[in-house]
């Protein structure tokens, strides 16, 4: 068995990804997934306190994606 590997990745690291259909998103990433997790967070530089829609992560096969709490918007529903 291999060692698993936590993967940090910004919502704004992956915009450009996001823009693409979710099946081309997680392209390449399906040989990561048995040994490695992903997390998506929000941009730690953000003002706001908005969320972002984590199903598009989450239909790619990340593990983990990072809300925020203090605000109970269509994100955290």
């Amino acid at each position: 068995m291999g060692t698993n590997v936590l993967m940090n990745e910004t919502r704004s690291q992956l915009k450009a990804k996001e823009k693409r259909k979710v099946a081309d998103f997680g392209r390449g990433r399906e040989s990561q997934r048995p040994s490695n997790q992903r997390r998506v967070y929000p941009r730690g530089t953000r003002i706001q306190s908005s969320n972002f829609a984590p199903e598009v992560y989450w239909r790619s096969g990340t593990q983990v994606a990072s809300l925020n709490w203090p605000r109970y918007d269509a994100g955290m529903q």
